[in-house]
């Protein structure tokens, strides 16, 4: 579709819009609110009528009338009262019978429940119970009854109200048939407004769209058509005299064109250099490709160099390897020997804390033998003093037997007076007697026991001898294990030192093999790379053919770009 087509169809979419919203929004609303008139008109007839009603029967509440004169009164006022073209009003009472109708007195007096409309809808039996039912608000109702002078059925809107101190219903009613003819009035007016809003709105869409776009657009076209057919014209410039989209339109493709060109010419001067730069790269590749040859054949030689290095290193590695571990076996023999050393010093060691213990022992004993000496033969002398003492005991026990002896005589001579002194007399010798016999026995024991000392004594003596001349012996003993101790201490540390040395001679030989291996590994490095070197510099020579190559296809298209270039006139 064009764009011309399109811009009027964006024009007219407004219209049948607003046409779709009138036929189903604003027509309806407005039939909605011409009913509600209608409504609210009736109602208010009503009301008016009903106020009369209510007048009258105020009137006879007072007393100023009786019921039925009231009553009277207010059929005959609202049968005279009308409203618009023709609106009458009529009274029913609760049980459907008429009371009073204003353009139909005839049916005054008739019970009217049965009564239908054009529609089979019993319509007057349907107001009064709805007025019953809504006693307040009164009931609206929609039936079918003939306008005067004719006899076909017309729709009509009725309102009734409920009087209830009478118990009768209030009602009117208007014709609703001019509704639809007032809504076709609209519709007929909305639709002529409408076509004709299209018919300008087309009319003015083509001019507009034609004069400020259309043509507008159809320069831009012709003139980029133009460029095209003409083999690359970027000369030509877009004039649009206007300053809305189009004519930036314009500007822009005018900026597009001239940026083009610019480009054009950058590009014909960078292909020219472009050709230039490829001869020049077309012979450096070349000398480049004879150098790398160069090359190759020096690291070729360079890796078998590094090969021959690899085997004398690979030859080194394992002599050192053997020496290494030849110190290694001297240094774990060097530590075997400085750990028997240490447990020999260690031993001696022992051995001379034990002399030193036994020297002590051997003072105590001779300390301990030489006071049980001086003990025992103090103990002889107390032997001695005690049998000078059993001595004199057993003297005293003679005598006073002798007295006991005595005294039993003296008693004998005293008869019956001296029997009892002559039993204890008797008593006390006896006791006598055995402490003379203890006495005896404590002086032969005394014997022994000097005896005993005396031999004890000797023993004593010679047992300090034999003391001093052992603590002799030891003390030439510990002497000997002192310089044995200071000669281990001596060898000890020899050994340590020795031990030591070798060490580090064997941490030394670690070193040397780990250096070695470095080498070894190194030299291996060195050789694969140079073995490397070796293939990359044969790929860089290749590469270097391929890029001469590449060099002379640029440098041909960079042609094949100038003679496209020329063909662009800027």
């Amino acid at each position: 579709m064009k764009l011309s087509k399109k811009l009027i169809l964006l024009g007219i979419i407004p219209t049948i819009i607003f046409t779709l919203i009138s036929f189903f929004y604003l027509i309806p609303e407005t039939k909605k609110s011409i009913y509600a008139e209608k409504d609210i008109q009736i109602r208010t007839n009503v009301d008016g009528a009903y106020s009369i009603v209510s007048y009258y029967y105020s009137l006879s509440q007072t007393g100023a009338l009786t019921d039925q004169e009231a009553q009277a009164q207010a059929k005959e006022i609202t049968s005279k009262m009308r409203y618009g073209e023709g609106g009458y009003y009529w009274i029913d009472d609760i049980n459907y019978i008429n009371l009073m109708h204003a353009v139909n007195p005839k049916i005054v007096g008739t019970n009217r429940a049965a009564e239908r409309d054009k529609r089979d809808v019993l319509f007057i039996k349907r107001f009064i119970d709805g007025a019953v039912q809504n006693k307040s608000e009164g009931f609206y109702s929609n039936f079918w009854f003939p306008k005067p002078n004719e006899t076909d059925a017309s729709e009509k809107r009725g309102y009734s109200k409920h009087f209830e101190p009478w118990g009768w219903i209030v009602s009117t009613g208007i014709y609703i048939d001019d509704v639809d003819t007032i809504v076709q009035k609209q519709i007929t007016a909305i639709i002529v407004i409408n076509t004709t809003l299209m018919l300008v709105t087309f009319m003015f869409t083509y001019w507009f769209s034609r004069k400020k776009i259309v043509q507008p657009l159809e320069n831009v076209i012709s003139k980029l058509g133009e460029m095209a057919n003409s083999g690359g014209d970027l000369t030509q410039k877009i004039i649009i005299d206007s300053n809305d989209e189009l004519g930036q339109l314009a500007s822009v493709v005018n900026s597009l064109l001239n940026s083009m060109r610019q480009l054009i010419r950058q590009i014909s001067q960078t292909s020219e250099q472009v050709a230039a730069a490829a001869e020049e790269l077309t012979a450096n590749a070349e000398q480049s490709a004879k150098a790398t040859t160069q090359v190759a054949e020096i690291i070729t030689e360079v890796a078998a160099g590094a090969e021959k290095q690899v085997n004398a290193v690979d030859a080194t590695v394992a002599v050192v390897e053997q020496v290494s571990a030849g110190v290694q076996q001297v240094a774990a023999s060097a530590n075997a020997v400085s750990g028997k050393a240490e447990m020999t010093a260690a031993a001696a060691n022992e051995g001379d804390k034990a002399l030193n213990a036994a020297m002590s022992q051997m003072d105590s004993i001779e300390r301990t033998v030489s006071g049980s000496a001086q003990v025992v033969m103090k103990l002889g002398e107390r032997s001695k003093e005690i049998g000078q003492i059993v001595d004199t005991i057993s003297g005293i026990a003679g005598q006073t037997n002798l007295l006991a002896l005595n005294a039993a005589i003296e008693a004998a001579r005293a008869g019956e007076h001296g029997r009892g002194f002559a039993v204890v007399a008797e008593e006390v010798r006896k006791l006598a007697e055995q402490s003379q016999e203890a006495a005896k026995q404590i002086a032969t024991l005394i014997s022994e026991i000097q005896a005993e000392t005396d031999n004890a004594v000797v023993a004593m003596s010679d047992g300090t001898r034999e003391v001093k001349a052992g603590a002799d012996v030891v003390n030439d003993a510990g002497k000997a294990f002192k310089e044995i101790v200071l000669l281990i201490g001596e060898v000890s540390s020899q050994v340590r030192e020795i031990s030591a040395a070798i060490q580090q001679m064997a941490s030394g030989s670690q070193q040397i093999v780990s250096s070695v291996r470095d080498i070894d590994r190194i030299s291996k490095d060195a050789a694969g790379q140079t073995q490397t070197v070796s293939a990359a510099t044969e790929e860089q020579a290749a590469s270097m053919e391929e890029i001469a190559a590449s060099s002379q296809e640029l440098a041909r298209m960079a042609e094949e770009l100038q003679g496209t270039i020329k063909k662009f006139r800027v």
